[in-house]
């Protein structure tokens, strides 16, 4: 019989988190029964029905349930109190997977971006919280914005930058780590023509980028989204779960992005 110890230990592969990390057991028991996995980036409301309904009652989740970072929420009102009885009626068994997915190497997250955008590369240098890849030729920043779009399957996405700027090296950098501290250096250290990130300050990486453009040395920059550059990571881990586990069903479930445009 399989449990959840038995998948925890597996997602662990031998390492260590470190005292602050969130990935834990945040329902269930570590000794329950597994009878069907779901991998998913968000555990909304719809996201876990939608668990229950394919059967699963383990739960791989990266992002939290209660719409913060660490384990306490910032307050227990209406909305928090009736998604916990929720929580409590489906009777599931949820593990947070936040931390040792972005631990592998490579960050299975960032590689699987990285991979879905760009299989084909000149060269690829793989960094602890980014990568940076080579294209076997240059492209125009609007050819790439059209690549990128029909590749990730969206309607839109915010950019800074000129349709002809030549691309020939590209920065990764999935989820939240698009600010100014982090992105800005790249440019110049490791050469990079366009940065692609998931989130960041809006005042501090595109305000620098469009600096730039008045400038000899011209840059560009995606946001594409927290969601829409970690979920392919979380797809590709559902589908090596299902390899290993293939005697019980795992199912990944996108939990879409929140957003509605005008």
């Amino acid at each position: 019989m399989l449990i959840v110890k038995d998948v925890v230990d597996y997602i662990k592969q031998g390492l260590v988190l470190p005292n602050n990390s969130v990935d834990d057991v945040l329902y269930g028991d570590i000794n329950d029964s597994v009878s069907g996995i779901a991998v998913m980036f968000m555990p909304t409301i719809r996201a876990l029905q939608e668990a229950k309904q394919l059967n699963c009652n383990f739960v791989l989740t990266h992002e939290g349930i209660f719409f913060h970072h660490w384990k306490k929420p910032h307050t227990m009102d209406a909305v928090h109190i009736e998604k916990e009885a929720m929580m409590e009626e489906l009777s599931m068994s949820i593990f947070r997977f936040h931390d040792l997915i972005h631990m592998y190497s490579p960050d299975m997250i960032t590689e699987a971006l990285t991979h879905t955008l760009f299989p084909r590369v000149q060269k690829k240098d793989i960094y602890s919280t980014y990568t940076v890849i080579e294209l076997p030729q240059a492209a125009s920043f609007s050819s790439l914005r059209t690549h990128i779009k029909a590749t990730l399957r969206l309607d839109q996405y915010r950019y800074v930058g000129q349709d002809h700027h030549q691309i020939k090296r590209i920065g990764l950098f999935v989820g939240y780590r698009g600010n100014g501290e982090h992105v800005i250096p790249t440019f110049e250290r490791d050469q990079i023509d366009l940065a692609i990130y998931g989130e960041g300050f809006e005042w501090e990486t595109p305000e620098y980028v469009r600096d730039s453009l008045e400038t000899k040395h011209p840059k560009s920059l995606i946001v594409l989204g927290h969601y829409e550059s970690e979920s392919p990571g979380m797809e590709l881990f559902a589908k090596k779960l299902a390899n290993t586990f293939s005697d019980i069903p795992v199912h990944y479930i996108d939990s879409h992005s929140p957003f509605s445009y005008d």
